[in-house]
């Protein structure tokens, strides 16, 4: 069956700092310093689905970064578009432009980590199905050995009037 999203309004950053305390550990053991540079918004949509694709960002960063590597999270608001954009940004391996264009499509094949971690690819296939069900955008920008940026961006929370 089709998962369905369930959005309610909630705070991103609370999201990300729960992800970054999860994951924290495994970038410690890396090496890896991750930075959160997530300011408050507060977002509609559905709060496990966000979880997953924060995770999700935040694990690759630190699977395709080593020792002396950094992650930066950050948000921004689009106010125009209403949209809260969280990017997620390494200074590791980054990805070659060849795979670029399929990096959020089913056909894409997950690459060893720097400590050679096997991924399955999944996880960005899933991040846009969760995005594109949450009226959210998903996208990536890349250069092979500088390091990647994932960002997502979802619709700000109506505020109460």
């Amino acid at each position: 069956t089709e998962a369905s999203a369930r959005p309610v309004r909630f705070e991103i950053k609370e999201i990300v700092e729960k992800t970054i305390s999860l994951l924290l550990p495994d970038a410690k053991r890396k090496g890896i310093e991750v930075l959160d540079r997530t300011g408050p918004g507060i977002v509609f949509a559905d709060v496990e689905m966000v979880k997953i694709v924060v995770r999700n960002f935040l694990a690759n960063a630190i699977k395709y970064s080593g020792k002396g590597d950094g992650i930066i999270i950050s948000s921004s608001i689009q106010s125009g578009e209403r949209l809260l954009v969280v990017s997620v940004e390494d200074t590791g391996t980054g990805i070659p432009a060849e795979k670029l264009p399929h990096i959020f499509d089913e056909v894409n094949m997950s690459t060893e980590g720097t400590h050679h971690e096997i991924g399955t690819g999944l996880g960005l296939v899933l991040s846009r199905q969760y995005m594109e069900m949450n009226h959210g955008k998903i996208g990536v920008e890349s250069e092979q050995g500088k390091g990647s940026t994932f960002w997502f961006a979802l619709p700000l929370a109506e505020q109460p009037s």
